[in-house]
């Protein structure tokens, strides 16, 4: 599937786009919306190439609320 590039992934740890008609970047992060999981301390686990917390930086001031 193809990424929107005006939308982030609705799971607020993420930090990537959307994939193309959804709300999601993967299914990792729509089973983790839809279970409650905010991995924001780790960051948000969907295992994509930028998706990776910075140091010091809180995944929620980067776009996820």
């Amino acid at each position: 599937m193809q990424i929107d590039q005006s939308k982030k992934c609705t799971h607020k740890p993420c930090r990537c786009l959307a994939e193309e008609g959804g709300d999601y970047c993967s299914t990792y992060c729509e089973d983790a919306a839809a279970g409650g999981r905010h991995e924001a301390r780790d960051g948000c686990g969907c295992d994509h190439p930028g998706c990776v917390p910075v140091a010091g930086v809180p995944t929620s001031a980067v776009g996820g609320g």
